[in-house]
C-alpha cells in the first residue's frame, strides 16, 4: 500500500503532537475520580465566570491533600506572600518558580512555562487562584504551536487542635486546567490516562511550596532559617518578618 504525501504528513505531524504531549507532561497515571466542583459565590463576575468555564470542560483536573506538621502562622505568611514564598523555595533548592508581584497579581515563571496568577478567593480556610499562560515546549516550536492555557486551583486548610506531637494541618487542593488549542485539548483528553499524574504535579508544584516550606520551618527551624539566609534578593524586612515567626518557640521534632 502506498501512502500518499499528504496522509504521511498529517501522520508525521500527529505523532509529534502525542510525542511532544508526554514530553510535556511526562508519563503515569492517578485517580480519575472526578472532584467535586467548587463554588464561585463571591468572585467577581469576571473570575465567576472564567472559573465556572474551566471547571465545566477541564482538559485535565486533580485533586490531591496533603497533611504536614507546622506552624499556622508561618504556613498563613507564606500563602499570602506566594512571590516570598518562591524566592525562599528557589533559593534553597526546594523548587525553581519565579513568582514576581505585577499590579495586584503575579507573574509566574517555571522551565517552559510563565504566565499570570491571581486571587480569585482569600479569607481562612480556602483560597482560590485563577491563572492564564503559555507553555513554549521545545517538542512543538518546529510545528509553531505554543501551548495556551487557564488554570483554577482551589486550596482549602484544616488545622487540628494542638497536641504533643505539635499541630497538624493538612491542605486540599482541587485544580483544572483548560488548554485552548484546539488540537492540543483534544490530544490531551486522548491520551489523559498517561499523563494525569505528571500533570497534576506540575499544575499543583507552585501550591505547595507553602506546606512544604511550612513544615521543614516547624521540623528544624534553625537549620531551615541558616538554608534561607543564604537566599539573595529576599526583603529584609519580610525576611526578619518571618524569622521572628518561625522562631517564635521551640517546637518539638515530629514527622
Amino acid at each position: 500500500m502506498t501512502i500518499r504525501p499528504e496522509t504521511m504528513a498529517w501522520i508525521q505531524r500527529t505523532a509529534v503532537l502525542f510525542l511532544g504531549a508526554l514530553v510535556l507532561l511526562g508519563e503515569s497515571a492517578f485517580a480519575a475520580e472526578r472532584a467535586i466542583p467548587p463554588s464561585v459565590e463571591g468572585y467577581s463576575p469576571g473570575d465567576r465566570e472564567m472559573a465556572a468555564a474551566i471547571v465545566d470542560r477541564p482538559t485535565f483536573q486533580a485533586a490531591r491533600k496533603l497533611t504536614f506538621r507546622a506552624d499556622p502562622d508561618v504556613f498563613r505568611f507564606l500563602i499570602d506572600q506566594p512571590d516570598f514564598a518562591a524566592a525562599v523555595s528557589r533559593g534553597i533548592g526546594h523548587d525553581r518558580f519565579r513568582i514576581l508581584p505585577e499590579r495586584g497579581r503575579y507573574r509566574i515563571f517555571h522551565g517552559h512555562a510563565r504566565g499570570v496568577l491571581w486571587a480569585a478567593e482569600r479569607r481562612p480556610g480556602r483560597a482560590a487562584y485563577l491563572a492564564k499562560g503559555v507553555y513554549e515546549n521545545p517538542a512543538f516550536a518546529w510545528l509553531g504551536i505554543v501551548v495556551r492555557a487557564r488554570s483554577y486551583v482551589v486550596e482549602d486548610f484544616m488545622w487540628a487542635a494542638p497536641g504533643n506531637s505539635g499541630t497538624s494541618g493538612s491542605v486540599a487542593i482541587r485544580a483544572y486546567l483548560h488548554v485552548e488549542n484546539v488540537i492540543l485539548d483534544w490530544v490531551f483528553r486522548i491520551i489523559a490516562p498517561l499523563v494525569r499524574k505528571a500533570f497534576e504535579d506540575k499544575l499543583t508544584g507552585a501550591y505547595r511550596i507553602a506546606p512544604d516550606l511550612s513544615r521543614m520551618a516547624y521540623r528544624d527551624a534553625d537549620g531551615f532559617l541558616e538554608k534561607v539566609r543564604k537566599t539573595e534578593g529576599l526583603d529584609p524586612a519580610r525576611l526578619n518578618a518571618f524569622e521572628k515567626l518561625v522562631k517564635r518557640r521551640a517546637r518539638p521534632p515530629g514527622p
